[in-house]
């Protein structure tokens, strides 16, 4: 009678995957490598063998499989690769909730009927439970990683890779909750004018948004996602907590990192980031200030993100008599008092411009903290002065 041994039957090579991308659960994997021999170190013949496969939890020949699968597998020089996957004998990860397993194989057809219907013995112990099985139990829970920082923002850059495409890049969040740690590894690109679809490259927008669809001339923010078991995804919504795309998609965490502009074109606004800055690289028609000025302070919409305050960054043309000094300021309307703008002390010192002989018309670079209501206030000491105000980007703290 011929004995089989196993005299390498170890979890010697790991490639179990349990990374869920995009909702759906890439089926677990796990690779193994043995060596059968007999009794005596003999090497077993070379072909084709039917071997099966039980994870117990028990060393002595009893109880019920926690986990089974057969295959057939090619024996050189006694040597044999498997790969175990989740089948209906089993998921792998359901195998290794327990701290000791083990190993049984039974040879069920080899070359020649002497290998016929042999179980090796004795069950080999698995010396510890994979790595990566127990990464994924642990990227269940509420925390796989010491909590990051509130508030906490590493990477995940918007980019518009197409018409109505965003790209985030891979990076780190704390959710705006400060539940849990997000982790994007790979990039992801959401379409804006299509229903919210699981993963890569699928739509963004979810269908019980206002309007149902994209709606032109309108800002969208951008937001990063994941459910309870650490699944991530991404998506646009006109709200600023993600309140639509959370019930669309049933995700319960969210971190916004940004938010676009969907033109009459169709397509989104052209912009270029840089961590908290972005910055328009195409402008819409108008001026967001055209007019003559005031001494009565005045409260103005701008183009920049609705629902957050950020500070607008403007170019600001101001155009004057010669002989005449000036000066303006801009503010945040939730300063309370408006101040009272002088061209040798201006409160503030936010904008300030000294008209003199010859230069009638100055241009500055001005920065203004916004309301949620897009706005911004400004004054000035003359009231025949023409202003002209462009946004051309703003810094955003995303999320905060």
């Amino acid at each position: 009678m011929h004995h089989l041994a196993i005299s390498l039957a170890l979890f010697s090579t790991l490639g179990l995957v349990s990374v869920r991308v995009a909702g759906a659960q890439v089926p677990h994997h796990l690779n193994h490598q043995g060596i059968l021999t007999d009794n005596a170190g003999v090497i077993v013949d070379d072909g084709p063998y039917v071997l099966e496969f039980q994870v117990h939890d028990t060393p002595s020949a009893s109880g019920t499989p926690l986990f089974e699968q057969q295959l057939t597998v090619n024996v050189v020089k006694g040597l044999y690769n498997v790969l175990l996957s989740d089948n209906p004998g089993g998921v792998l990860a359901e195998a290794f909730t327990g701290a000791t397993r083990y190993l049984q194989i039974r040879v069920v057809d080899g070359p020649g009927s002497i290998y016929d219907d042999l179980v090796l013995s004795p069950r080999q112990q698995i010396a510890s439970v994979p790595y990566a099985l127990v990464a994924e139990r642990v990227g269940q829970q509420e925390e796989t990683t010491p909590p990051y920082p509130p508030g906490h923002l590493h990477g995940l850059r918007l980019v518009r890779t197409a018409a109505d495409r965003i790209q985030i890049e891979p990076g780190t969040a704390r959710d705006s909750g400060d539940a849990a740690n997000l982790r994007l590894a790979t990039a992801i690109t959401k379409q804006i004018d299509a229903a919210w679809g699981v993963g890569d490259g699928a739509g963004g927008f979810p269908p019980n948004a206002p309007g149902g669809t994209v709606q032109q001339l309108t800002w969208y923010h951008v937001f990063l996602i994941a459910d309870a078991n650490g699944t991530i995804d991404a998506g646009f919504d006109s709200s600023p907590t993600a309140n639509n795309l959370l019930e669309a998609t049933e995700y319960t965490r969210y971190r916004r990192l940004g938010s676009v502009f969907y033109t009459s074109a169709p397509d989104i606004l052209l912009f270029l980031q840089h961590e908290d800055l972005f910055l328009l690289a195409q402008f819409p028609s108008s001026l967001d200030i055209n007019e003559t000025s005031s001494t009565t302070p005045r409260t103005k919409a701008i183009f920049v993100p609705p629902d957050v305050r950020v500070e607008a960054i403007m170019n600001v043309l101001t155009d004057g008599n010669s002989d005449n000094n000036g000066a303006f300021l801009f503010y945040p309307p939730e300063l309370g008092a408006d101040p009272t703008p002088s061209v040798m002390n201006p409160p503030l010192a936010v904008y300030n411009y000294a008209h003199g002989q010859g230069q009638s018309s100055h241009a500055r670079v001005v920065r203004c903290l916004t309301n949620t209501s897009q706005q911004i206030r400004y004054v000035s000491n003359r009231g025949d002065v023409v202003v002209k105000a462009s946004v051309v980007g703003w810094t955003d703290p995303r999320g905060l």
